[in-house]
């Protein structure tokens, strides 16, 4: 009797054991061969993200071999690989919506490739691919001579106010992908839906008049949201763009005025850098 009991002690223990470690497991993160990377990046107003898994060239012969030419690849490991965008993305060959869309590459030779933008991002690879879900392709030059790069890369490089470049790298292949962004109009919306929403409305209309101001040359919308800013709060950068709006149209002694305003609130907030911009602005100004 005793020996029995024991043994469903040891079998009850067992099994105790046995749930527990499969609980751990199944609760764990474990690590794969191909790791998963997230990539953000702001492009004027427009944020984007791309996300992949890298796989790494471990000696292999990837274009040509691993990769065939011509054939579908999900460019990257694991899941699909993601592009997010909050803004449309103008491409030389069509654009896509704001959303999140699922990538593939055909790797047509040595020197070209295409890019595919799939609107089922949720697909785990070329699988369950469909082309009739396909909302872009196009044709792109790939350079077969490039710097090695063990794992594969996919970043945004060549960034710039209203434009940057999908940059794709692994092996000694390397391919760039441009794309522009309507920077202006989507800064305007952003304005527009700050204002409407009706919060920090001091801060929104400081950022309003910097915009104008600064990107848009419209000096009577930034002179307009500059007024409305300082109405409600007094900032250092208010009184500051007041100043150069008022030196703009040419009214030296006004813009000075304001100017010194805008010094003593950068000084009170021991902005060094701002101080001295201010300073060397209202030495310029009274030299003239």
């Amino acid at each position: 009797m005793t020996n029995l009991k024991t043994r469903k002690f040891e079998v009850m223990k067992n099994v105790i054991v046995l749930l527990l470690f499969t609980q751990m497991v199944l609760g764990q993160t474990l690590p794969k061969a191909s790791q998963l990377s997230k990539i953000n990046q702001v492009v004027g107003a427009t944020e984007l993200s791309l996300e992949y898994s890298r796989p790494n060239v471990n000696g292999r012969q990837i274009f040509g071999s691993l990769l065939p030419f011509n054939k579908l690849w999900r460019l990257g490991a694991n899941g699909s690989t993601k592009i997010t965008t909050t803004d449309t993305l103008f491409f030389d060959s069509g654009i896509i919506a704001p959303g999140t869309y699922a990538v593939f590459a055909i790797p047509l030779s040595k020197q070209k490739w295409a890019i595919i933008f799939n609107s089922d991002y949720k697909q785990r690879g070329t699988g369950t691919y469909e082309s009739s879900k396909d909302i872009l392709r196009m044709d792109v030059a790939a350079n077969p001579n490039a710097s090695f790069s063990e794992s594969l890369s996919l970043t945004f490089d060549h960034i710039g106010y209203d434009s940057a470049e999908i940059l794709i790298k692994w092996s000694s292949t390397e391919v760039r992908i441009p794309f522009k962004v309507n920077t202006n109009f989507n800064a305007e919306q952003n304005i527009n839906e700050a204002i409407k929403k009706g919060e920090n409305l001091g801060i929104v209309y400081l950022n309003a008049g910097s915009f104008y101001h600064f990107y848009m040359k419209d000096y009577d919308r930034a002179n307009k949201y500059i007024d409305q800013s300082l109405d409600i709060i007094k900032t250092d950068k208010g009184y500051y763009i007041k100043s150069l709006l008022l030196a703009h149209e040419g009214k030296k002694k006004k813009a000075i005025k304001f100017a010194k305003k805008a010094l003593k609130l950068a000084e009170e907030n021991k902005k060094v850098g701002f101080v001295n911009k201010i300073s060397k602005q209202i030495n310029t100004w009274e030299k003239e």
